[in-house]
């Protein structure tokens, strides 16, 4: 603890978190124990056991939800808890894409979030506007949903006299995005029931159930038999997290649902514009994402858990599944057309973003960007034989 407040050192263990993606640096835990005679630290620095005696060159202040600061010591605080909490990695590029944020928001909302997490890199104006009415709204009482925005910088180093990120040498992964993971897990634990994560061009969508709660009482309820209810006895009787395998809706042709025509050109609407899908869901921890219960996960991963005190509940994609909205990965896939996701939750949708809109004006959508339609061209050319399987037909 550093000001008035007495010093003290504990020893200290550093962990790296597997998903390094062959890159120099990856997202890692260092972890200390502290004994309760200790008292709670108000901030954390890192010393070499040589160094012990000097002061650390960078004093990070404790954070975490439920946590008061009085002068120079942190005492658990009493946050209310909600029972999700979505956590989104980071807005980077100087992002642009209002009506994806604000979609985004509001179909977490009508699934059951409190609260939405996001980390932000670089965002246009229209974004911020975006996010400043929305935590403007909840500070007055106005609004339910609570938005948190934390300030998501990676470290810069100086390279023959010029300042770079790590992101310009691609010396870590995605802009630090499983370090975003584990942070927004560490820091919502103690007040949220469960966490679910994702990104902004994706949601969770429960197919028989209106909201996310309903879904998860289900599937632990078909799981009370046989040797999994076993298994799940000897972890204290629930699931530390539910995995849903992915489908690309894809965004280079647009396919508007019955019924929500204008809506999904006014409103840019991923969910009410595009109902064409690939015919394929990507298997277990490829392109998945999770609903945890957090206090049940040490160690997240961006597709999976990687160390936790209870098993994972792989659910079957006629029960949920992740709706992903963008570029086709792969052209020439088959399609189907897909609107139950659009039947299902358009109306209530289109009636939020009605509502958020009508608080923004003037803040525009998006700044346009010229978007190719190429799917059509590249397809017909591989029919006729212009292309080989591996050329020109799938893209990150």
């Amino acid at each position: 603890m550093f000001g008035t407040s007495p010093r003290f050192s504990v020893k200290a263990s550093v962990k790296n978190i597997p998903e390094h993606h062959n890159l120099n640096y990856t997202a890692a835990y260092i972890t200390c124990q502290i004994g309760k005679t200790q008292g709670y630290p108000a901030y954390v620095g890192l010393l070499q056991k040589k160094n012990l005696a000097r002061t650390p060159s960078h004093v990070l202040a404790i954070e975490g939800e439920g946590v008061q600061r009085y002068g120079d010591g942190a005492w658990p605080g009493k946050e209310s808890e909600v029972e999700f909490t979505v956590c989104i990695p980071s807005m980077f590029n100087n992002f642009d894409n209002a009506a994806q944020l604000v979609e985004t928001l509001e179909m977490s909302r009508l699934l059951g979030a409190g609260r939405v997490v996001l980390y932000n890199t670089s965002i246009a104006p229209n974004v911020e506007a975006v996010l400043s009415m929305y935590i403007r709204q909840y500070q007055l009482g106005r609004d339910s949903l609570e938005v948190k925005v934390h300030p998501w910088q990676l470290p810069t180093f100086m390279e023959n006299g010029v300042k770079k990120t790590f992101k310009e040498k691609e010396i870590i992964h995605y802009y630090g995005q499983l370090a975003a993971v584990d942070h927004c897990l560490n820091r919502y634990r103690q007040v949220s029931r469960y966490i679910v994560f994702s990104d902004l061009d994706e949601v969770i969508i429960p197919v028989h159930h209106a909201t996310w709660s309903q879904l998860i009482a289900e599937r632990q309820e078909k799981t009370t038999n046989g040797f999994l209810a076993y298994l799940l006895n000897i972890f204290r009787g629930k699931f530390a997290g539910f995995m849903f395998q992915s489908t690309l809706f894809n965004r280079d042709r647009p396919s508007p649902a019955s019924g929500f025509e204008t809506d999904a050109l006014h409103y840019d609407s991923n969910i009410l514009g595009y109902t064409s899908r690939d015919d394929y869901f990507f298997p277990p921890r490829r392109r998945s994402k999770l609903i945890v219960d957090p206090k049940k996960v040490d160690v997240m991963g961006t597709h999976r858990i990687w160390q936790g005190s209870g098993l994972t509940d792989n659910v079957p994609v006629h029960d949920g599944f992740v709706a992903h909205y963008r570029m086709p990965l792969y052209y020439c896939q088959s399609q189907v057309q897909d609107s139950s996701v659009a039947e299902r939750f358009g109306v209530k949708l289109a009636e939020r973003l009605k509502h958020v809109w009508s608080r923004l004006p003037g803040v525009a959508l998006e700044w346009k960007h010229e978007k190719k339609n190429v799917h059509t061209k590249v397809c017909l050319e591989y029919n006729k034989g212009g292309l080989s399987d591996d050329q020109n037909l799938w893209i990150l």
